[in-house]
Order: C-alpha cells, then sequence, then structure tokens
C-alpha cells in the first residue's frame, strides 16, 4: 500500500515540475534575453539511450523528461529514481546528464493506538531501522490509581513491515497527604498514605485554659482511617467553666470555739489565742457574684483583708474585728465631738473636744454613747464651748475630771458654772487661763473634794468680781489655789453647803 501512495506522490511531482520549467522557459522566450546564446542538453538512462534532447538559454533549468520512479525490487528493498548526476538547474553549457537509481529500504507504516482504541497518528519507518516513537500518551487518574506510560506492546526498535503498536500504561496507587491541625491552625503533623490506608494521628493536643475556661481535647473533626484524597484534620475541644473555690474564714478568740468545730475549718493564728473558722465555702464560675455573710459583734467593725465583688480565681478572704472605739479615735455624736480616752466597755471615758448648743442653759450629759457602748465624759478640751454663742450657765457633770487649759476660753456671755453635782464630783485639775477672757463670768459653784491642782492664772482676764461657792472644808484648798486672784480681790472663795 504505501509502495502505491509514494510512487503516485512522486509522479505528480515530477510533473509539477516539468510543467513550471516549460511555463518558465515559455515566459523567458517572450520576455527576450540579453544573450541568446542556448545550449543542448541530453538526458539519457542508466545504459545511455538517450531519453530526450532540449534546447536551453543560458543559466535557465533544462526540463527532464518522465522516467520511471523505480526498476524492480526485493523483499524489503527497491531500486528507486534519485535525480540525474548533472545540476540541471542552471545550464551553462552543453550537457549530457544521466538518471541516477539506488537500491533503498522499503517504508514501513507505524500506526500508533492508545489503549483505548484510539489513534493516536502514524509514522514511516525505513526497513530495518526503529520507529521514532513520537507520541507519549497520557491515561487519567482515578481516585484509587494513576498510570504511568511504560511505551508500547510491540517491539519498534527494528521495523520490518506496516506495524500497529498500543499504549502500555503501569497501574499505581494513588498516595494522598494528611495534614493534622490544631483548632488555632497550628500544623501538628504531616503523614503521606496510600489510597484506603490509615494515618496515625499525632498525640492529643492542648490548649491553654484562660480565666473563663479551661479546655478538654475532644478528638479529630473527621475520620482518617480511610484515607482516599488529601485531608486536612482538625482538633476539636469541649471547654469547661472554670471552677473556683471562694472560702470566707471569721476570726475569733479561743473562747468562742465551738466544742463541734472540726480542725480542717480551723486556722489558728500564730503567737496569739485567736483563731480562723471557715464560715463560707461556695464553689463558684469566673464571674459569679461573691455573697458575703452578713456579721455582727457588738462593739466592733468588721474588717475584710480583700473584698472583690466577683470570682476571677481561687479565693480565701478574712474577716477580722477591730475595736470600734480605740484609745485617739474622734467621734461626731449630734454636732459634737469626742475623743475615745478609756475605750473600755464598761467604764469607759472620752474627751470632749467640741460641744454646741444653741441655749442659754446648757448640760453637758454624763455619758454619751458612741457605737454601741456609753462613755463617761472625763476631759474638757480647750475652747469646747466656743460656738456656744447663748450660753450663760454651763452645768458640767460628775464624771468630769480634767479641765484643760482655756476650757471655756472666749464663752463671753458665760455668766455661771456649776462643776458636778455635790461631792460626788471628780474634778481634780483645772489648767491654765481655763476661764481666759469670760468677761460676765460671776459665779462658779464646785461642790467636789478631788481638787488637787489648779493653775495660779486660771481666771486671768476678768473684768468683773468672781464668786466660787465651795464646801466649808475646802475653802482653805481652794483659797491657797486660787491666791493670786484672791490677792487682787477678783476672787472671792464662799462656803456654800
Amino acid at each position: 500500500m504505501i509502495h502505491i501512495l509514494q510512487k503516485a506522490f512522486f509522479k505528480h511531482a515530477l510533473n509539477f515540475v516539468k510543467n513550471k520549467r516549460k511555463i518558465f522557459q515559455e515566459e523567458r522566450k517572450l520576455a527576450g534575453t540579453k544573450k541568446g546564446k542556448k545550449y543542448i542538453v541530453v538526458f539519457q538512462d542508466e545504459e545511455g539511450n538517450v531519453l530526450k534532447t532540449a534546447f536551453v538559454s543560458d543559466e535557465e533549468a533544462a526540463l527532464p523528461p518522465d522516467v520511471p520512479e523505480k526498476k524492480g525490487e526485493s523483499a524489503h528493498h527497491e531500486i528507486k529514481f534519485q535525480g540525474w548526476d548533472k545540476d540541471i538547474s542552471c545550464v551553462k553549457e552543453n550537457l549530457v546528464v544521466k538518471a541516477v537509481y539506488r537500491e533503498v529500504p522499503k517504508e514501513y507504516l507505524v500506526m500508533y493506538f492508545h489503549e483505548n482504541g484510539k489513534l493516536l497518528g502514524t509514522e514511516t519507518v525505513p526497513y530495518g531501522q526503529a520507529a521514532a516513537q513520537p507520541y507519549h500518551p497520557q491515561k487519567p487518574q482515578t481516585r484509587q490509581f494513576y498510570y504511568v506510560f511504560k511505551g508500547w506492546n510491540n517491539d519498534l526498535s527494528r521495523i520490518e513491515k506496516d506495524t500497529m503498536a498500543k499504549a502500555v500504561f503501569e497501574e499505581k496507587n494513588r498516595s494522598f497527604v494528611v495534614h493534622f491541625f490544631h483548632e488555632d491552625g497550628t500544623l501538628l503533623k504531616e503523614e503521606e498514605a496510600l489510597y484506603g490506608q490509615a494515618v496515625q494521628a499525632p498525640e492529643n493536643p492542648e490548649k491553654q485554659a484562660d480565666e473563663v475556661w479551661h479546655y478538654i481535647f475532644d478528638g479529630w473533626d473527621r475520620e482518617f482511617d480511610d484515607i482516599t484524597e488529601d485531608t486536612e484534620v482538625h482538633a476539636l475541644f469541649t471547654p469547661v467553666y472554670n471552677e473556683y473555690k471562694v472560702r470566707i474564714y471569721e476570726q475569733g478568740e479561743v473562747s468562742e470555739l465551738p466544742e463541734e468545730q472540726s480542725e480542717e475549718s480551723l486556722h489558728k493564728l500564730s503567737g496569739r489565742q485567736e483563731f480562723e473558722k471557715l464560715i463560707a465555702e461556695r464553689t463558684c464560675h469566673y464571674g459569679d457574684t461573691i455573697s458575703y455573710p452578713d456579721l455582727k459583734k457588738k462593739g466592733y467593725t468588721l474588717q475584710w483583708d480583700i473584698h472583690p465583688e466577683t470570682v476571677t480565681q481561687d479565693t480565701e478572704i478574712h474577716a477580722s474585728w477591730t475595736f470600734s472605739n480605740p484609745v485617739g479615735k474622734v467621734f461626731e455624736i449630734a454636732g459634737n465631738r469626742y475623743q475615745i480616752l478609756n475605750p473600755s466597755i464598761s467604764n469607759g471615758s472620752v474627751r470632749l473636744l467640741y460641744y454646741t448648743e444653741d441655749t442659754s442653759q446648757v448640760h453637758v450629759p454624763e455619758q454619751v454613747k458612741i457605737g454601741d457602748y456609753y462613755y463617761f465624759i472625763e476631759k474638757i478640751a480647750p475652747q469646747a464651748f466656743c460656738d456656744c454663742a447663748k450660753m450663760q450657765t454651763l452645768t458640767l457633770p460628775n464624771p468630769v475630771r480634767v479641765l484643760e487649759q482655756k476650757a471655756f476660753a472666749r464663752c463671753k456671755r458665760l455668766e455661771t458654772i456649776i462643776l458636778g453635782n455635790g461631792k460626788a464630783s471628780r474634778l481634780h485639775t483645772i489648767g491654765h487661763n481655763a476661764f481666759e477672757q469670760n468677761e460676765h463670768l460671776k459665779a462658779v459653784y464646785f461642790k467636789g473634794r478631788r481638787l488637787k491642782k489648779a493653775d495660779s492664772d486660771t481666771f486671768s482676764g476678768l473684768k468683773r468680781n468672781l464668786e466660787i461657792y465651795v464646801r466649808p472644808e475646802e475653802a482653805g484648798k481652794v483659797n491657797r489655789l486660787f491666791q493670786k486672784g484672791v490677792k487682787t480681790g477678783r476672787v472671792c472663795v464662799k462656803v456654800s453647803r
């Protein structure tokens, strides 16, 4: 079949060349030439027989005669026309040219087919030579396999006949990559697996707890025991609400310790006969409001070492008690100010710092209630009554022991002072200038028997005479204590029963 095709093609090509030459020569004749010289070209076959004689213009191509495409053949070779022994494309002299034939291998057709039977293409190969194999087919992969082209089903290294070659593919299992990720996107592990195989998970990951939650690893978001594609596996975590313990302890005296109180609920405070008892324990979640017990203790003020409003962590809260009225503490009661001198809850006393009463008759009470307890008034501080603008008569209670310096200073309307009620008065000291600038002071009544100390200038600055009424047995002592005023006549000590 191939020989027939080749012969027809060669014959057609030869005729085409002949026709082109004739046309070219005719055109040259019509156009004329500068030189009218012509040459004789004699065409001969291999044996010297004249096939054609042609007259060719100078430097023109000679038009060859028709010749047989081949002369004979064997099983795998044939004698084929190869051309002329001289160049006839540009004649410059008279020529005798002979046809040239050579024995060449026959050409065979190699047809290439895909595995599925589809024709990929063809190739002509001379006898005994190897096929070029210009085709490299591919076969689509499946979910499980991919295919590698391995060659052809026939040997193409030496072609001796028309040959059909079908592609051969090697089947291979596909492999896939499995990535394990933490919930936050961190790559934990990468593993390659063949189709259908299982992979090994990494160690169980952990997730950092925060104040509100802690996290429990809850497995993976997909199975990985039958891998059929590239796979991403993500860790799963279950959030669990954090639980915190809130314990509240109260400080107490050992004498208050209940017999049934367990040791686990007590904390003994080092070096003291005191303990802390657990009074409340609660399991809470982050952000819960802390509920504080309503604690009260007569005469004491409750103090918390810390006082958080909400739960943020395990917390111990300690309640302690401080005496409500410690020495030196100042209180304001009904506009009057007092300072604790003796904090005793049964026989405590205070210092009167400031007293105000908008009336002419002022009676200082024997006791004042501060917090849960009553306290005797023991001392009168300087200028304690300076803002009692209307005060004309002042009566002090029996518990008053000391009138400090300038105690009644600047009481400009004060006329009469009554220092206690009878011999029960405890007054024993009157300070320097205690009655300074009392311009209208006329009488002081003192029936007590304990006065021991009085400054000689107690009544300095008086503008009128002052009468002091005392018990008969106290007259001599009072005269000596106030002798400076007595000598000037400003002070007169009188006996009163």
